[in-house]
This record gives structure tokens, sequence and C-alpha cells, in this order.
């Protein structure tokens, strides 16, 4: 839910045909009322409504879920590697076997 904008002087008023959202001002410091007009129930603007809010953060929680589980991937395949290395080190005739394996996996490049 936005965060919706009250007066803290008396010389406020919140403007009932502008949405109710509290922006940060250009200082970054303050919060005055959002100036676009309340198209979405009266209240908010279609940036600041809720439905809206609740889409945008539902698209952006994807993509950083995305971006986790390729992050975690990279790194068990990498841990997955090193531990293959380490074995072909270790048996000549399973490292043959092995680097076979990886190829057919498409693992690694040739």
């Amino acid at each position: 839910m936005p965060f919706e904008w009250k007066p803290h002087w008396d010389h406020e008023k919140v403007d009932e045909t502008k949405c109710r959202a509290g922006v940060h001002d250009a200082t970054g410091v303050g919060f005055h009322q959002c100036t676009r007009k309340a198209k979405v129930d009266g209240k908010w603007c279609k940036q600041h409504s809720p439905e809206e809010e609740k889409r945008r953060r539902e698209e952006s929680d994807k993509r950083w879920d995305e971006q986790r589980d390729q992050q975690a991937r990279a790194t068990r395949n990498s841990a997955w590697w090193l531990v293959i290395d380490e074995v072909k080190k270790a048996d000549k005739e399973l490292a043959e076997r092995l680097t076979k394996l990886q190829y057919e996996l498409g693992g690694r490049e040739q």
C-alpha cells in the first residue's frame, strides 16, 4: 500500500483532486503530496495505485528470484566442476570417463 500523505502544518491541505501518495521532495528529506490527478478509486494516480504497486513488486521479485537462481546454479556448477577436476587428478581412467561425460553433458567446451 502506498504511503498516504497527510498535512503536518495548519497551512497544508490535502488536494482531493490529486493522488494521495506521499512522495519525496527534491532534497529527498521531506515529503509532499503527489501532483498527479487521482484517477484510480478517486484517490490514487496510476503509478501509486495499490494494484499497480503490487504488480510492480511481483515483477521485481520475479526478476530477483530468477537472478538468485541463476547465480546459485552457476555456483553449484563451478563447485561440481572443481570436484571433478580433483577426481581427475587422482584417477586417470576415471578422468577419461568424466571428461567424456562432461562433453556429453555440455558442461565444458572442448
